[in-house]
């Protein structure tokens, strides 16, 4: 289990997270969760698609010692033969990007019938 660090600052403005599909037509939703930092889940902070800007999900001391987890899917589109794609998670701070990434946690890097599960994990640290 692949836990990537977003290091945000304290004044750097409000994280946000966006998914994206650079090199595929399909299309890809997803929920994040906020658990606190003794993995106790706090609550749902934001659904998001890769057809929209990124979300908000707070400022950086609200979030410090805070993980998240990424849960979604890349929609079917009944390809056949499968197709392979590339899926993004973009975690920036005050608009700059400072995490992009593939997740690691996916049924598959192809597509066809099924749609494709992934997962996503972060925690939030605020640089001193």
């Amino acid at each position: 289990m692949q836990v990537s660090t977003l290091k945000a600052t304290r004044d750097g403005g409000v994280i946000t997270v966006g998914i994206s599909l650079p090199t595929s037509p399909h299309s890809a939703a997803a929920v994040i969760w906020r658990f606190s930092a003794d993995g106790k889940r706090e609550a749902e902070v934001g659904e998001l698609t890769s057809l929209v800007p990124p979300v908000p999900i707070g400022d950086a001391v609200t979030n410090n010692s805070k993980k998240f987890y990424v849960r979604g899917k890349v929609l079917n589109e009944n390809d056949n033969p499968p197709v392979p794609f590339q899926l993004l998670v973009t975690v920036g701070q005050g608009g700059k990007a400072l995490l992009i990434e593939a997740p690691t946690e996916k049924e598959d890097s192809r597509i066809g019938s099924k749609d494709v599960r992934f997962i996503y994990r972060f925690v939030v640290e605020v640089a001193s």
